[in-house]
């Protein structure tokens, strides 16, 4: 008896000579018992279920699908907010001055401390967001590795299929990409500890200074970092298949087309990343000669300033963003990996102990995740690429 890949093999060389009119009486005859012989070995093969060689191939596909990075405790997408930084800083704070009160020291105890990122949910997000990463989910690994699924091809070709007569192959190419979390960190320079003495001022130079400068870097990586090979994250720009959009008479024409071109091809935009400078021209654009604006205001118009919308899209606003710049995605096609943690270190290096001074390292570990290149658009918004 033949095996189904031998019969489909067969099947397709008739389904060919059919075409090309060569097709005799008697293999007419065959292609209606190798379509019989199809569907009674597909029959049988459904009833004693997959081996367990693709029991296991399938489950592996299906953990990196499903991104075996750890969402949130209750399953729901969970997003990196500044308003998380500032809760991981106050956290820090607090542990460091309980560090010092122990030991009855003057200022802060050298040591390291750790604080969980715990990740807000979108439906919390109400309000207009504060950055790109608020709008991208976030998945938490156990350890520095982190995979998940790449979609390299997609040509799809579903059709009407006559009885009896093979059906289409559509071909989506999957690869699992392993990689490793990036540390992004920075220290202070020497804060003499007599200044820390008043401990509510440490919030301020943890929460304010030090955590903003890593979210405003890791923002910068999310987009334009040139990958491991140069010691930084592998940002989305810089990676194939990102779509172009670098024509239209206007910036709005072009923000306009990369909406279009992410849903011909099936995508939702579900943000506009813009540099604040941009995001000002675009929302306050007038028309020539009677200076209206040309997008008109409000909660159902065109632009909502209050929840920061352009039609029906989330406007993020970020100095990651290149000047002249847009970058339109569609969130469910990205992701940002991370252990969900992220440290203070306090030490005193060099002659830092001699001078009573302390120095501050503040470090987190990262990763980019572009799970569909083509759910991402670069749009320049004047003249050519």
């Amino acid at each position: 008896m033949k095996t189904i890949e031998q019969l489909v093999t067969e099947a397709k060389t008739l389904v060919q000579k059919h075409h090309d009119g060569t097709l005799t009486l008697a293999e007419a005859e065959r292609m209606n018992a190798v379509s019989a012989e199809l569907k009674t070995a597909r029959d049988a093969k459904a009833a004693a279920g997959p081996t367990a060689e693709e029991r296991e191939e399938g489950e592996r596909l299906l953990r990196a699908l499903s991104v075996p990075g750890r969402k949130s405790d209750d399953g729901e997408d969970r997003r990196l907010t500044r308003a998380v930084f500032k809760s991981a800083a106050r956290d820090l704070a607090r542990k460091a001055k309980g560090s010092a009160d122990a030991f009855q020291a003057k200022a802060l105890t050298v040591g390291q401390y750790d604080a969980p990122l715990t990740l807000a949910a979108p439906a919390s997000l109400g309000e207009a967001p504060a950055g790109l990463l608020e709008q991208v989910p976030t998945y938490v690994f156990g350890d520095r590795y982190y995979s998940f699924l790449k979609q390299t091809t997609r040509d799809l070709n579903a059709a009407v299929v006559a009885p009896g007569a093979l059906k289409p192959t559509s071909t989506i190419g999957l690869s699992q990409v392993r990689d490793e979390l990036a540390v992004v960190a920075h220290v202070s320079e020497p804060v003499d500890e007599y200044l820390l003495a008043d401990v509510p001022s440490v919030a301020e130079v943890v929460g304010n200074e030090l955590l903003y400068g890593l979210h405003s870097e890791l923002e910068r990586q999310f987009l334009h970092g040139t990958g491991s090979a140069n010691g930084e994250l592998n940002g989305i720009l810089n990676q194939s298949g990102v779509q172009v959009i670098n024509t239209g008479a206007r910036p709005i024409d072009r923000l306009r087309s990369a909406l279009t071109a992410l849903e011909v091809q099936g995508y939702r935009a579900g943000v506009i990343a813009l540099h604040p400078l941009d995001w000002e021209k675009v929302e306050t654009a007038t028309a020539s000669g009677s200076g209206e604006l040309l997008l008109p205001y409000g909660p159902t118009a065109t632009v909502d300033p209050i929840t920061r919308r352009l039609w029906g899209a989330r406007v993020a606003t970020s100095t990651a963003v290149n000047v002249g710049e847009a970058i339109v995605i569609d969130p469910l096609t990205v992701g940002l990996a991370t252990d969900g943690n992220i440290s203070l270190n306090i030490g005193q290096p060099g002659d830092t102990f001699n001078r009573n001074q302390v120095v501050f390292r503040n470090e987190g570990r990262f990763g980019v995740m572009l799970k569909q290149a083509a759910g991402v658009v670069r749009v320049t918004l004047e003249g050519a690429a």
